[in-house]
């Protein structure tokens, strides 16, 4: 039992107002417009997305350190590994999410780098 309940109350209060947080809902209302994916999956898309920013690593262990304080740090690493596990991402959606966003007006050439 939480015997200063008032801690959570705060704690809560600032991610509100956290411009990181706030840049996270930003992003997950560009995201809205995947066809298909669930509320839950876009929310962690977009915050793992600014975790991967926050912590330059794409190490799990790392971006779970990012997300929600209120869960034990292995937790949050589990749930990383499940997400990822059981997305189902369609790898062609997730390419015209990136098009919309980024491609310039005119021809342009896409270079990808698959090193393991």
């Amino acid at each position: 039992m939480n015997r200063w309940p008032i801690a959570g109350i705060l704690q809560a209060h600032y991610l509100k107002q956290s411009p990181f947080v706030q840049h996270t809902h930003s992003l997950a209302k560009h995201l809205k417009t995947s066809p298909g994916w669930h509320q839950f999956r876009i929310d962690l898309i977009a915050l793992v997305i600014f975790s991967l920013i926050q912590m330059g690593s794409v190490n799990l262990s790392r971006i779970a350190r990012t997300m929600g304080h209120g869960t034990q740090l292995d937790s949050r690493r589990k749930r990383l590994k499940r997400f990822f596990a059981w997305s189902g991402m369609e790898l062609d959606d997730i390419a015209r999410m990136v098009v919309d966003w980024m491609a310039p007006e005119g021809n342009w050439v896409v270079c990808l780098d698959r090193t393991n």
